[in-house]
């Protein structure tokens, strides 16, 4: 079983559908980041298609949603165009923190000194604040 067959039965049958796999587990090939990824691809795909089909439709699953909008960025200055994107349950973009320590870790630090508060106001103990 493929990963997204059981989304190609939602494509029409005259539409040709390219799945592309991790270069890194076919070949020895370097990559050091998404935009690097996507135009590894963008450059498979106008290979592939060599102009016989300008238009391409992109479908991006899970964390194959930035991949899938980066290749969308990356056909601006190609052959090809983007007719269509499709992401399916990407992940949030968000900045990078500024602090190493992490939101959610720092997220637990305020609930424990709202907690501690809120014990030491109860039962007016003050070693915990």
């Amino acid at each position: 079983m493929q990963v997204g067959s059981p989304y190609l039965p939602c494509f029409p049958d005259d539409m040709p559908v390219v799945a592309l796999q991790a270069p890194e587990l076919i070949e020895h090939t370097v990559i050091g980041s998404i935009r690097e990824r996507a135009i590894y691809y963008r450059n498979i795909l106008i290979s592939l298609l060599d102009g016989r089909k300008p238009i391409v439709h992109i479908f991006g699953l899970s964390f194959g949603g930035p991949l899938a909008f980066e290749l969308a960025i990356s056909l601006q200055h190609s052959p090809l165009n983007c007719g269509s994107l499709c992401l399916s349950d990407p992940p949030p973009f968000c900045l990078p923190s500024k602090s190493t320590t992490s939101t959610l870790t720092m997220r637990a630090r305020f609930y424990d000194f709202c907690f501690a508060v809120a014990i030491s106001k109860q039962t007016n103990f003050q070693g915990g604040v």
